[in-house]
């Protein structure tokens, strides 16, 4: 039988940013295991257009301040 939890998974999960970041992560893996369900492949497509919208937006919001 295999441990049901990764052991690197103890090393993050102590780690500051885990701390500060975890229910996005959380909310990720939520959105994307719902998804396929509920909205079928037409949501599927459409949530994976805005995702990529929301990331590419965030990139360019963060370059435009670093510059």
């Amino acid at each position: 039988m295999c441990f049901p939890l990764h052991p690197l998974g103890f090393t993050v999960a102590l780690g500051y940013p885990m701390q500060k970041l975890w229910f996005l992560f959380f909310l990720g893996w939520m959105i994307k295991s719902l998804m396929p369900r509920f909205g079928g492949s037409q949501g599927q497509n459409a949530l994976r257009r805005f995702m990529l919208g929301l990331i590419l937006g965030n990139l360019c919001a963060m370059g435009c301040w670093s510059a």
